[in-house]
């Protein structure tokens, strides 16, 4: 009896610790900038984090009707993936939304 106990309380605990909090949307303001003159670029977002700038490559800026002009001024909100791109000039995202500011 006293095995079985272990082994529950062993097993509660692995997966008490082992669940990830889901992610949450990231919502910030950017700005477009067009690097399709790149090997693999197209359109990117910069976002200021900190006292630094953050480069985002979105994967589905097609999706949305975004007035793509460089140095647009937009509002978004997306989601980090673990994909990288042939670009590689900052974070693939995927957007949830983005609209001109």
């Amino acid at each position: 009896m006293r095995t079985i106990k272990l082994v529950f309380s062993l097993l509660a605990m692995v997966l008490l610790f082992s669940c990830e909090k889901g992610d949450e949307p990231v919502k910030v303001s950017g700005t477009l900038k067009n690097l399709t003159g790149l090997d693999g670029c197209g359109w990117i977002i910069e976002i200021k984090q900190n006292e630094s700038i953050k480069k985002l490559e979105p994967t589905n800026l097609s999706d949305f009707n975004v007035t793509l002009t460089n140095g647009q001024k937009v509002s978004l909100s997306y989601n980090e993936t673990n994909t990288v791109s042939i670009c590689m000039v900052g974070q693939v995202v995927q957007l949830i939304s983005i609209q001109n500011e």
